[in-house]
């Protein structure tokens, strides 16, 4: 069968439309849909079986095609077109959102505490703890036994609403846990805590029958769920599991945050699935609702080479329009985004060779976040990896630890981590012993695994810091003075003053050395008390520690009570980034492997791929570099949701090249020679020592560095 891991070029049509009057696909044209689909040179091509809606677009003798298509199947034509072609063919189906069959069975729909059925924006909910599973389960196998298809995409596998009180989950949860469903939302209560792990269950074990289904009738068919474990609210139900069970998994993300987040869901999102993730792209500014406008080529063509670059295969989706004609200008822009793909294919591929990991940690996500994840945990882990992508240090983002995952990193980064195991802890105690770097923040190592407080930090010993049990929360923000005498304020305000918001925890110094005190405002204004009517300026200085560097065994640790990389995610200001650039160097005890002009906009990744080569990744970030998410998305900060954000789009015009960019990358080696592609140029370099320096003439979107 075909390798999927050679596939990075995938094309979807959406066609989630209601069938309730005749001018619905009335210009439906087959041989247009076929020929549109063909022209992008897709390595595989996603089909509609079924969708939101509940109408199918293939005869399996279930449920009722959609009206517009006048008995055609579209799908089945799908498969015999493009398999003449040797493309692969995937079946796009949807679960859940099924306003179908909630219509013929309203008891199978997700159910408020009211009593009342939950309805989602447009569609309908329904809960995979109703019969409604066993339902979806006979339409899957009975597709998979009467269409030729290699594989299933399984999207929004997730529980929409928070809670569902429908009458299967009431009696599922009486059944296992003897008493009733809790009538409030409390992490903190044993009842609710069970409901939700109830809830997580029925997720993952709706996902794995559904897999397993599959791969009874197929083995060797792809079937991959839809995954949103750095976006969406962990209320869903979906929990990392669900990204491994599958061949792979599909992420939409709707990228209205930028370039960043395409390159960190793209990273963590590699290193949790089997093969490569698919990363989805909806070819319109922000969401559906851009429809008609359009996104820009230039735009389209810099978020593909991010998702390449960070190791995804790209899954380019548009609509087709209500009449069922397809939009020429757009399929167009999307056909030559598959072809800036492929001219980059031979040497894509491989395995990711950065000095620096990320952990994100599942335990942390689901219980120190508890109904706030993103706020308390994504927001974090963006914020880090936007420092060090800003910075030019290539980076993984882990979903788990173990000596053998962190074996290969110089540096391991834990954003906030409050929920760390025992077994955790011990772990990156023997890391940091042995040589390894460690740069962490915030309540990180102060709650277990299931979000239980201690006494004092599980990594006391090696952070050189003991917990006080006590914090700011007293002040909206407060501020961090650095000894301006330390390697970790290059670049900082010659004051070494740094504003830090929101919560930080008081500590004392045991036997880590003192980088930065905190320094109170006068007092925290209100509208009647206030210093000045113009700021909150720092004033009261204190003895309790803001920053502290300890040396453990072999292992340099830097430890930030604050939060410096939410306050870069929320805020921007470059101060915080260069802070985490200066903690990840200063732990970092061998050389860089790979270094830029501090002032280029370029998100830089490495890896070593399928041929052996070394290749160096440069992608230009400077429409996207040190862009804010202030104001918009999982980090609002009291902005009314319901009124649109000045920053909830991400239009992109223009993009403009860089040039003569400086590059020197560590080698152990002899080089013979280095070669940029895709531009097929031959690059002059001069080997000084075990650096080759070398200087890249032009970038436009991205250009990858071919080390021999």
């Amino acid at each position: 069968m075909n390798d999927i891991n050679e596939k990075y070029c995938r094309a979807y049509v959406s066609q989630h439309y209601e069938g309730w009057e005749e001018r619905i696909f009335e210009n439906y044209n087959l041989q247009n849909y076929l020929e549109t689909l063909d022209s992008l040179d897709s390595d595989v091509v996603i089909c509609t079986a079924r969708t939101h809606t509940g109408y199918w677009f293939t005869d399996i003798g279930l449920g009722e095609m959609h009206p517009g298509l006048h008995g055609i199947d579209q799908l089945q034509e799908v498969v015999d077109y493009f398999h003449k072609r040797g493309k692969l063919v995937i079946a796009y189906f949807s679960v859940v959102y099924d306003k179908k069959i909630i219509e013929m069975h309203p008891e199978w729909a997700e159910v408020n505490r009211d009593g009342t059925r939950f309805h989602g924006d447009t569609t309908r909910v329904a809960c995979m703890n109703s019969p409604y599973r066993e339902s979806v389960i006979n339409m899957v196998e009975t597709l998979f036994r009467k269409k030729d298809i290699d594989g299933i995409l399984i999207d929004m596998p997730f529980y929409e609403n928070k809670v569902c009180y429908c009458q299967s989950c009431q009696n599922q949860f009486r059944m296992r846990y003897n008493c009733s469903l809790p009538e409030t939302e409390d992490y903190s209560d044993e009842g609710y805590r069970n409901y939700f792990k109830m809830r997580h269950h029925a997720n993952t074990t709706f996902v794995q029958e559904l897999i397993d289904t599959v791969k009874a009738i197929k083995p060797d068919a792809y079937v991959y769920p839809q995954c949103d474990l750095l976006k969406v609210n962990q209320r869903n139900s979906q929990d990392f599991e669900i990204a491994r069970m599958g061949d792979y998994i599909y992420s939409d993300l709707y990228f209205e945050f930028g370039t960043a987040q395409i390159s960190i869901a793209t990273k963590f999102y590699t290193k949790l699935t089997k093969n490569l993730p698919e990363i989805g792209i909806m070819t319109r500014p922000g969401t559906h609702n851009d429809t008609p406008n359009m996104m820009s080529q230039e735009q389209i063509n810099s978020e593909v080479v991010t998702i390449l670059a960070n190791g995804g295969a790209v899954h380019l989706f548009d609509i087709m329009w209500p009449d069922g004609h397809m939009q020429k200008d757009m399929w167009e822009r999307n056909a030559n985004a598959f072809r800036e793909i492929k001219k980059r294919t031979p040497w894509l591929g491989g395995k990711s060779v950065a000095q620096v990991a990320v952990y994100h940690s599942e335990q942390n996500y689901l219980w120190y976040g508890n109904d706030d994840n993103e706020g308390r945990v994504v927001a974090n882990v963006y914020g880090m990896c936007r420092a060090l992508m800003e910075s030019h240090i290539p980076h993984d983002i882990i979903p788990e630890l173990s000596a053998e995952i962190l074996k290969p990193y110089d540096v391991l980064i834990l954003p906030n981590t409050a929920c760390l195991s025992d077994k955790e802890c011990n772990i990156i105690r023997e890391y940091v012993k042995n040589g390894g770097g460690l740069v962490c923040t915030n309540r990180t190592s102060l709650l277990d695994e299931k979000g239980n407080a201690r006494e004092n930090y599980g990594l006391s010993d090696v952070l050189g810091v003991d917990y006080i049990g006590a914090d700011t929360a007293a002040y909206s923000r407060v501020y961090d003075k650095f000894d301006v005498n330390h390697g970790i304020t290059e670049d900082l305000p010659s004051d070494g003053m740094i504003t830090s918001w929101g919560v930080t925890p008081k500590i004392k110094a045991k036997d880590a050395k003192v980088l930065a005190t905190v320094v109170f405002p006068y007092t925290e204004p209100t509208s009647h008390r206030f210093i000045n009517a113009l700021s909150n300026p720092p004033a009261v200085k204190s003895n309790w520690p803001a920053c502290t560097i300890n040396q453990y065994g072999e292992g340099t640790v830097i430890y930030f009570a604050g939060q410096p990389e939410k306050d870069l995610i929320k805020y921007s200001f470059p101060e915080q980034r260069m802070l985490l650039r200066n903690a990840a160097y200063l732990v970092m005890r061998k050389p860089k492997k790979v270094w830029v002009d501090e002032e280029q906009p370029l998100e830089v990744t490495l890896y070593e791929n399928r041929n052996g080569q070394y290749v160096v990744h440069l992608v230009n970030q400077l429409y996207d570099y040190g862009r804010t998410m202030n104001n918009t998305g999982p980090w609002d900060l009291g902005v009314d949701k319901a009124k649109e954000s000045i920053f909830s789009r991400q239009n992109v015009q223009h993009v403009y090249p860089l040039s003569n960019v400086k590059v020197k990358i560590h080698v152990d080696k002899p080089i013979y020679s280095l070669t940029l592609e895709p531009s097929h140029q031959n690059l002059e370099f001069a080997q000084n020592g075990d650096y080759v320096e070398t200087v890249v003439p032009f970038i436009k979107y991205h250009e990858m560095i071919i080390v021999e």
